[in-house]
């Protein structure tokens, strides 16, 4: 159970310092709300132009979109 704790510390770690990924520090609900449409939106984004890639490399004769996140997330 600790190494589990500690594999996960160290990747939530990674998220903060590495990344840049620090506390959203908002005061008001709907700040939170419009940080977290945008990120709808930036996701939406990346997935759209996944899916068109896969559309244009024929890769949706193979794969669904969400069939080919699961074959790219790391072990």
């Amino acid at each position: 159970m600790y190494r589990e704790k500690d594999v996960f510390d160290k990747g939530f770690d990674n998220l903060k310092n590495t990344l840049d990924m620090k506390r959203l520090c908002v005061h008001d609900v709907s700040l939170m709300d419009g940080r977290r449409l945008f990120i709808q939106f930036v996701a939406q984004a990346f997935s759209s132009g996944v899916c068109k890639i896969m559309f244009d490399s024929k890769l949706t004769e193979r794969y669904s979109l969400p069939k080919l996140m699961n074959e790219l997330k790391p072990s």
